[in-house]
């Protein structure tokens, strides 16, 4: 059964008074975070992946995107986290402005992770293990779209 909290705010970030809302998960105008350690020092608005195993092997760790044939969900944080700090992380909903390497993204098109990155799959929905985000806005060339990431877990692929 999944813990719904209403306390605290998804703004607050490496509180230490917080740490006992290690792998809850709240929903916020139609978003879910969960709360979790920054495995790593990690970048606002970009995708990383959800592991266990952080201060004590239970706990939820944020790290970066696998290179590899690894299932997990794929997780974009608010804020500028260094290692070690706690903090929420968006695992469903609509995020705005998420980092993607330069590349052109198509609205519709679903967005996998490909040799540790972000790739398009230049398609829409198919159902594949791989997908992870829908595409809202995109562009030609950016480095920042919008999606919807779908919260369920991904394979990665090489």
């Amino acid at each position: 059964m999944t813990d719904y909290i209403d306390k605290g705010s998804v703004d607050e970030v490496g509180s230490p008074d917080y740490t006992s809302l290690m792998g809850k998960i709240v929903q916020r105008g139609g978003k879910k975070f969960i709360y979790a350690y920054a495995g790593a020092a990690l970048t606002a608005k970009t995708p990383y992946r959800l592991t266990y195993g952080g201060l004590e092997s239970k706990d939820p760790t944020v790290a970066a995107l696998a290179d590899g044939a690894i299932k997990n969900k794929v997780v974009v944080p608010e804020r500028t986290l260094a290692n070690g700090d706690r903090g929420w992380f968006q695992i469903e909903g609509v995020v705005e402005d998420m980092v993607v390497p330069s590349a052109s993204y198509t609205a519709t098109h679903m967005l996998k992770v490909h040799d540790g990155a972000v790739t398009s799959l230049a398609a829409a929905y198919a159902g594949a293990d791989s997908e992870f985000a829908t595409v809202i806005v995109g562009g030609t060339t950016v480095t920042a779209i919008d999606v919807r990431l779908m919260g369920r877990e991904s394979l990665g692929t090489t």
